[in-house]
């Protein structure tokens, strides 16, 4: 493992650079890179070969699940979405957005995007059905679960306490 270690944090600068020419986001990136280097950990404990992977294979397998992310359009606006910043808000609010955005982040994929297409006024039906995560149950469980995550890392966050104390 210590060597798939070593590769993700050897090619991480020049996997971002080369997905971000492609298009990528960098919100979309950390979710594909992430992903690829699962896919190298299942290969690596499933295989009875000892194998080495460079770089040339873990841009291709980055490249390849950014080509199959970008054939899901609703899940690539929602994320170039989330990486925008509402100029129009004004000022007042650039403490609270810095915290929400950089929280945001650190949710999975999953969370972000319920919350997203939640505070986009989307219905639990219609976000069960975009994500395809079936039971309208789960969908509202799972958004409840994630809003109490993101309110409790922003109020745990010292840059809260900076604006709000």
């Amino acid at each position: 493992m210590d060597d798939l270690n070593n590769l993700y944090l050897q090619y991480y600068t020049d996997a971002k650079s080369e997905l971000r020419r492609l298009g990528c986001n960098s919100y979309l990136f950390k979710d594909i890179y992430h992903e690829a280097f699962i896919i190298l950990m299942d290969k690596k404990k499933n295989s009875t070969v000892e194998r080495s992977y460079n770089f040339t294979y873990v841009i291709t397998l980055c490249k390849n699940l950014w080509s199959k992310e970008r054939r899901n359009p609703e899940k690539v606006e929602i994320s170039e979405e989330m990486e925008l910043i509402d100029e129009q808000e004004g000022k007042s609010n650039d403490g609270l957005r810095l915290l929400l955005l950089k929280h945001l982040e650190n949710l999975s994929s999953t969370c972000r995007e319920i919350l997203k297409l939640y505070s986009k006024g989307f219905n639990e039906n219609k976000i069960a059905s975009i994500m395809k995560l079936g039971d309208v149950k789960a969908v509202k469980n799972k958004k409840h679960r994630c809003k109490e995550k993101l309110q409790t890392a922003i109020e745990k966050d010292p840059l809260f306490d900076k604006i709000y104390g």
